[in-house]
C-alpha cells in the first residue's frame, strides 16, 4: 500500500555531504534572476519527435567498445548557439554546476533530437531518466588529467555491467586533438583498479598515471588503449559510465567546452525489451576481436550476455557443462585482488552465470560455493548474481548475506528486475527481506542497494517502506535511491491507482523544500513530474482499464524537466 510518508526529524543527520573530492568553500547563494536569464525566455522545450534507434551493429559496439559517436546533424546554428552561451560564461561555466541545464535550455534541444533520444532509447529503453547531475567541463590545462572512473555524484555504490547507468558527451565546437578533447580506453568498462584505491575493495576507483596506462596494466593485461575523442561541432558520445577516461592535454589557446550529461534505465528489459533492427540476422562477434590479444574470444561470453540481457532473453544457452564449473570457479578466484587478472575473473563470471541460467540444476551449488569461499561479497561475484534471473530469488533469500552484503542486495536487486512475481510468496519474502535491510542495515551502502532493489521489486506495497526511508533515513544517498527506486516503481505502471499518487506525492513535497541533499530534491521533483504525466494519461482516458493505462505508462514520452537546483550554485551545498 501507499502513504503518505511520517515527517523526517533530522534528514541527514546534521552532517553535510562531500560532492568532490577538491571542494571549494561554498559561493555566496544568490538567485536565479542574478546572472541567469529565465529558463522560459530562452528555450522552450522541443515538441515530441519520433526517434530513431540505433541499428543492431551500433548496439554491438557500444556492448564491446562501451562508447559510441553519433556525428552532428544539419543543425549547426543550434551548436554555434550553445557555443556562444558557454563562451559567454567562459570559466564560469563550471561553476553553474547540475544548473547548466536551464542556464542554457538550449541544450534540451540536443538530447532530445531524434538521433540522440534514438540512441539512448536502444541503451536504455523508453521513458528513460535524465539525471539531475550534469556539468560543463572547460579544459584550458596543457596537462591531461590521470585515468579514472566517475563516481556515483559524489557517492560510492556497486556499479553494472549492464546498461542502466550511460553518459552522452556534446561537444559544441569543432575539437581537434591540441584542443584538449576527452581521451577514453576503449574496452575498459569491465575493469577495475582496486590496488592503491581510496575508496574501499569494491569500487575499481583508483587512477591511472600515463606511465602506468602506457606500460602498466591497461596495456599489457587488459589490452586496453588511449583513443582521443576529436570531433566536430555537435557531436554526442555515449559511453558506458564505467569506461575509463580523461581530459586531454589544451595545447591550444583557446577554451574547450564539453557538456556531460548522466541517464539512466527506469523500465527493465524484461518489460521493454529492445527490438532488433534486423531480426534473425546472425550476430558475428568474431569481427569484434583483436589479433594482438591473447585468447581473442574470451570476452565474447559477456558480450553475448548483455546482448541477451537487452533483448529480454528468458533462454540463455551456453557452451560450458557441469564439470567446467570447478574451473571457473577457480578463474573467478584467480589472482585476488590484482587487477592484471581482471580479463580473466570477469569472463569467469559471465560463463559461470550463463553456465547456471541454461543449466538450472547447477545454481545451488553455484551460489553455495560462491556463499562459502566470498561470502556472496566481491564485485565479481556480483556479475555473476546479476545475471541469474528470476530462477535465483528463492535461493538468494536464503543467504545470510542477502542482510550483510551489499553486492548480494545489489544481485538479488537485478535478478528481480528480471522477474515478474505479481505478488506471490517470492514477491512477498523478497519485500520482507529488502525492507528489513532497508530499515535495519547500520551500513549505508546495503542500505542503498536495498532501496534500488526495492525498486526493481515491481509491487504496490513495495512503496511503502521506500516512503519510510525518504522521511526518515538519516543518510542523503539513501534517501535519494529511495526516491529514484519510486520513479522506477511509478514508470513501471505497479503505482497506477489515485490514491497511491497522492501519498507519493505528499511524500515529495514533504522533502521538496527542506531536504540538504541536492539530488534528494531533485528526485521529489521529478517524482511529482512523472506523477503529473501519469494523471494527465488517466484523464485522456477514462474508463481504461489498470492494464492499459500500465501500457500507457511504459509507452509515454517524458519531457525533460528542466529546474534549477536551489541547493547553493548547483554544484556546493
Amino acid at each position: 500500500m501507499c502513504d503518505a510518508a511520517p515527517q523526517p526529524a533530522d534528514p541527514n543527520g546534521g552532517k553535510k555531504q562531500r560532492w568532490r573530492r577538491d571542494q571549494k568553500p561554498a559561493a555566496p547563494r544568490q538567485p536565479p534572476a542574478k546572472g541567469y536569464a529565465d529558463v522560459g525566455a530562452r528555450s522552450k522545450l522541443p515538441s515530441p519527435s519520433v526517434p530513431v534507434p540505433l541499428s543492431d551493429e551500433q548496439v554491438q559496439q557500444f556492448i564491446v567498445e562501451g562508447f559510441l559517436e553519433l556525428p552532428p546533424e544539419d543543425d549547426g546554428e543550434l551548436h554555434d548557439s550553445i557555443f556562444k552561451q558557454a563562451v559567454a560564461f567562459g570559466r564560469r561555466a563550471e561553476e553553474l554546476g547540475n544548473n547548466v541545464l536551464p542556464a542554457i535550455p538550449d541544450l534540451v534541444h540536443v538530447y532530445e533530437s531524434p538521433r540522440v533520444r534514438g540512441a539512448i532509447e536502444s541503451l536504455l529503453g523508453p521513458c528513460y531518466l535524465l539525471h539531475p547531475h550534469r556539468y560543463c567541463h572547460t579544459s584550458e590545462r596543457p596537462a591531461p588529467q590521470t585515468w579514472h572512473r566517475d563516481s556515483f555524484w559524489g557517492h560510492w555504490h556497486p556499479r553494472n555491467a549492464c546498461m542502466y547507468w550511460i553518459m552522452a558527451l556534446y561537444f559544441p565546437q569543432d575539437t581537434p586533438l591540441e584542443l584538449g578533447p576527452t581521451e577514453i580506453m576503449p574496452r575498459s568498462q569491465w575493469y577495475n583498479k582496486d590496488e592503491k584505491s581510496d575508496r574501499g575493495p569494491y569500487y575499481g576507483c583508483a587512477r591511472f598515471n600515463d606511465r602506468e596506462a602506457e606500460s602498466g596494466v591497461p596495456a599489457v593485461n587488459w589490452h586496453v588503449h588511449a583513443r582521443p575523442l576529436c570531433c566536430s561541432a555537435g557531436t554526442v558520445v555515449l559511453m558506458h559510465y564505467d569506461l575509463w577516461h580523461r581530459g586531454g592535454a589544451n595545447i591550444s589557446d583557446g577554451i574547450r567546452y564539453m557538456f556531460k550529461f548522466q541517464f539512466s534505465r527506469m523500465l527493465s528489459p524484461a518489460l521493454a525489451p529492445r527490438l532488433r533492427s534486423a531480426p534473425g540476422e546472425a550476430i558475428v562477434w568474431e569481427k569484434f576481436f583483436q589479433e594482438d590479444v591473447d585468447a581473442p574470444a574470451r570476452m565474447q561470453p559477456v558480450w553475448q550476455g548483455v546482448w541477451d540481457w537487452l533483448h529480454g532473453a528468458s533462454e540463455v544457452p551456453s557452451q560450458e557443462d557441469a564439470e567446467d564449473a570447478k574451473v571457473l570457479l577457480s578463474d573467478l578466484l584467480e589472482g585476488h585482488g590484482q587487477d592484471a587478472f581482471d580479463p580473466v575473473r570477469v569472463a569467469a563470471a559471465w560463463k559461470l552465470a550463463r553456465l547456471c541460467r541454461a543449466r538450472p540444476p547447477m545454481l545451488s551449488k553455484v551460489l553455495a560455493a560462491l556463499d562459502q569461499l566470498l561470502h556472496l561479497r566481491g564485485r565479481n561475484v556480483m556479475h555473476v548474481l546479476d545475471m541469474l534471473g528470476p530462477v535465483a530469488v528463492p535461493l538468494l533469500l536464503e543467504k545470510p548475506a542477502v542482510r550483510q552484503s551489499a553486492d548480494a542486495v545489489h544481485g538479488l536487486g537485478r535478478c528481480l528486475d528480471l522477474a515478474d512475481l505479481d505478488g506471490g510468496e517470492a514477491g512477498a519474502k523478497a519485500l520482507q527481506a529488502l525492507e528489513e535491510v532497508l530499515k535495519g542495515a547500520k551500513d549505508p551502502l546495503v542500505r542503498i542497494c536495498a532501496a534500488e532493489a526495492l525498486g526493481c521489486l515491481r509491487l504496490q506495497d513495495t512503496a511503502w517502506p521506500l516512503q519510510q526511508a525518504v522521511a526518515e533515513d538519516t543518510v542523503g544517498a539513501v534517501r535519494a535511491t529511495a526516491l529514484h527506486a519510486l520513479i522506477r516503481l511509478l514508470t513501471s505502471g505497479s503505482l497506477v491507482e489515485d490514491s497511491c499518487l497522492q501519498a507519493l506525492r505528499a511524500t515529495a513535497q514533504a522533502v521538496k523544500p527542506k531536504d540538504p541533499d541536492r539530488y534528494v530534491r531533485a528526485y521529489a521533483a521529478e517524482l511529482c513530474h512523472r506523477i503529473d504525466i501519469v494523471q494527465q494519461l488517466a484523464w485522456d482516458a477514462p474508463g481504461a482499464n489498470a492494464a492499459a493505462m500500465v501500457e500507457s505508462n511504459r509507452n509515454a514520452h517524458i519531457p525533460p524537466l528542466v529546474r534549477w537546483c536551489t541547493c547553493g550554485d548547483g554544484w556546493h551545498p
